[in-house]
């Protein structure tokens, strides 16, 4: 009588280990920083060889840059969704409420992908790998789309110029990227972060034509 053969380990697919791999080098980098995590380190979190690791990615750079793409593009995705009701209406309808209501929405929006981010959200916000300079533009990237993300609604709402729109949305995401960055910080607390679109208002309410302006506070 003959045995039934074993059955194999289904192969696990080239998109579901690269996946994996991003998982493990995620956690890893966020918690060690890049200096501190080898490419070894990652594969024995996934159980690989190393030389599957680089059929993936070429060197631990671009496996870092891969991760920061991937957090990068929740961020956006965050922010652009936070934006999104506030598309519809003329310059000039209820401006000042909605200007309000997009400085707002970033802030949240910044905040949620913190939340759901976790440690990896230092990886946008505290990377330690900026001293090159083509490394520091991907991982600033994803906060420049989001300024113009913010830019594109202000300048629907507000009629503003582009280029004032800009400023202006640079100026709110940095400060919501600060505050982001800031909320495991002891002492800080999510309150905290509802002093990013006021500082920001103060700026913007003051370039603003139409009915008069809700008072910041309220509209938190």
């Amino acid at each position: 009588m003959t045995t039934p053969r074993s059955r194999r380990p289904a192969r696990t697919g080239r998109a579901e280990r690269r996946e994996q791999l991003l998982r493990a080098a995620r956690d890893l980098f966020a918690a060690e920083g890049y200096h501190h995590v080898a490419v070894t380190d990652v594969c024995g979190r996934v159980g690989v060889a190393k030389p599957i690791a680089y059929r993936h990615f070429r060197s631990k750079l671009d496996l870092y840059l891969a991760v920061v793409d991937a957090e990068g593009v929740s961020l956006v995705d965050e922010v652009r969704g936070a934006l999104a009701p506030l598309a519809d209406g003329a310059p000039g309808s209820a401006t000042h409420t909605r200007a309000l209501a997009a400085l707002n929405a970033v802030v949240g929006a910044y905040h949620r992908y913190t939340v759901k981010a976790g440690p990896a959200a230092s990886l946008l916000f505290e990377s330690d790998v900026m001293r090159d300079s083509a490394v520091r533009a991907r991982v600033l990237a994803p906060n420049e789309r989001a300024a113009q993300e913010l830019a594109h609604t202000l300048e629907g709402i507000t009629g503003l110029p582009p280029e004032s729109t800009l400023v202006i949305a640079r100026t709110c995401t940095a400060l919501a990227r600060s505050a982001a960055g800031e909320r495991h910080a002891p002492g800080t607390s999510h309150d905290d972060a509802l002093l990013v679109p006021r500082i920001a208002w103060g700026g913007l309410q003051s370039m603003l034509v139409g009915p008069a302006a809700p008072a910041a506070a309220a509209a938190l």
